[in-house]
């Protein structure tokens, strides 16, 4: 028998843990709400996840950090095991599958009135013929899996998409990606459609923002009267990709063709690849058919980087356009650019431009002039004081702050006293003699030290660079 308050204290628990792992708020919800389900069986707890997408690549993965979770709560000698839903018979698959398909068709008896033309039924089953295969045109070769950053904010969002890439129309079906603008959506959408142009060639891989699907249906197909042409063009295609599907609020002709063009490719079982920058419920004036159909697939979402994750793209990019950054420099980026990828990618090319006009050399003082430029001093540092670094340390270090300000000579506190003083120096661009006055320090020259000490071993120590990073983290989360 189950005990209703400790399954309670096992989803909190775990719902807790995949956030510390760095899971998004929303996937870490979900997990523990899957997972909700479970029986004990002797020692062993066992859960049931009806979601095979979250079952077989994100829960089955993390089942070690799972069972560190059912131990704490039932004891060290329970272990878990996640139970494999049991396949049906065809006979049910199918009444199910000819009920969800009875559900997407159009209902044609309807009180509403629209002005679409509907296909005949014998028609929508076989893709429309004499359509050129020029629609792979539009993806970017660069944009693919390889040249995209993986971290903890984006992994759900990748994984997907790349388990929709290997079997198209088969696995997660609409696939839905939402998160705020610029954290890489648009690149995971092109890398599904190249990563399948690779596999399948004889694809037609559509891909569109929600502006064009807009401008097919009013000024060819409305305005031009080839409705029937932007029809057989959406239709065709093996792969919609669409970006930025917000943009069809208040459209509501284009809302009208998208919901049909839709069901058309659902029921022939092809993929559909969705982008927005909402959770489809939070979209405004769009209609309510149109957002079921979305919620019916695999919902996944971006989140903005945190300090470490945006300290590995700048890394990563850095390469990419030449620019070698050292740990320092990284760093000092990553604790401005907060807001999204474009904004990292938008700087880096700012520092290329400056290093080729400074005889292909980039100092530390040019990527604080270019800091300074796109972050002004007074915003860069408006929540942040050198009282919220000292606390942030002591607690990472668990000393008090009265032996982080002392002068206590044993490494761990001379340590902790280093990295703070570099951190107001890298993150406040506070001067040496500043520094150390907070620090009660009379003497200039201990912050000057202290900062060229973990520069110095920036590159050298493992241990310090993951403390740096670690501290930086918790002061960027506050």
């Amino acid at each position: 028998m189950i005990n209703k308050e400790l399954q309670q204290i096992f989803s909190e628990k775990l719902l807790l843990r995949f956030i510390e792992l760095g899971f998004p708020k929303n996937t870490a919800t979900k997990i523990s709400k899957l997972m909700s389900q479970i029986e004990i069986d002797n020692n062993k707890i066992i859960s049931k996840c009806s979601d095979e997408f979250y079952r077989d690549q994100i829960i089955t993965p993390q089942k070690h950090e799972i069972e560190l979770v059912v131990k704490s709560c039932w004891g060290e000698n329970y272990t878990f095991e996640i139970s494999k839903q049991p396949k049906q018979d065809s006979k049910t698959q199918l009444k199910k599958t000819v009920h969800a398909l009875s559900q997407l068709i159009p209902e044609v008896n309807s009180e509403k009135k629209f002005t679409y033309t509907e296909i005949p039924i014998q028609t929508k089953l076989e893709p429309p013929l004499g359509i050129p295969p020029s629609l792979k045109r539009s993806l970017e070769p660069e944009l693919n899996f390889s040249t995209f950053v993986r971290c903890q904010s984006n992994l759900a969002a990748y994984t997907a998409c790349e388990s929709v890439a290997n079997s198209p129309g088969n696995l997660s079906n609409p696939l839905f990606i939402y998160g705020s603008t610029g954290l890489g959506k648009t690149h995971l959408l092109h890398s599904v459609g190249n990563e399948i142009l690779k596999n399948k060639k004889d694809f037609n891989i559509l891909y569109v923002t929600s502006n064009d699907f807009v401008n097919d249906v009013i000024h060819k197909g409305i305005k031009a009267g080839k409705m029937e042409e932007v029809r057989k063009k959406y239709n065709s295609c093996d792969v919609l990709l669409v970006d930025d599907i917000q943009f069809l609020e208040n459209k509501d002709a284009c809302q009208i063709e998208f919901f049909h063009t839709f069901n058309e490719l659902y029921q022939r079982k092809k993929q559909i690849v969705i982008t927005c920058d909402k959770f489809p419920k939070d979209i405004p004036n769009i209609e309510e058919r149109l957002k079921s159909r979305f919620l019916q697939g695999l919902l996944v979402d971006i989140e903005p980087p945190g300090f470490e994750d945006r300290v590995a793209l700048i890394e990563s990019k850095s390469q990419l356009v030449s620019l070698n950054l050292d740990q320092e420099s990284c760093f000092l980026i990553a604790s401005h650019a907060k807001t999204n990828v474009r904004e990292i990618e938008g700087l880096l090319k700012d520092l290329h431009i400056v290093k080729e006009m400074n005889m292909n050399v980039l100092t530390k003082e040019l990527v604080i002039n270019v800091l300074k430029r796109r972050f002004p001093t007074n915003s860069v540092s408006l929540d942040i004081d050198i009282l919220t670094i000292q606390k942030a340390v002591a607690a990472h270090f668990q000393i008090k702050m009265s032996e982080l300000m002392g002068n206590i000579r044993q490494k761990k506190f001379v340590q902790a006293r280093h990295i703070a003083m570099f951190l107001a120096k890298e993150m406040l661009n506070l001067q040496a003699v500043d520094i150390s006055e907070s620090f009660g320090k009379k003497d200039h020259t201990t912050a000057l030290h202290a900062i060229a000490k973990v520069k110095e071993m920036l590159d050298k120590d493992p241990e310090l660079r993951e403390n740096i990073i670690s501290i930086k983290k918790k002061i960027d989360s506050n």
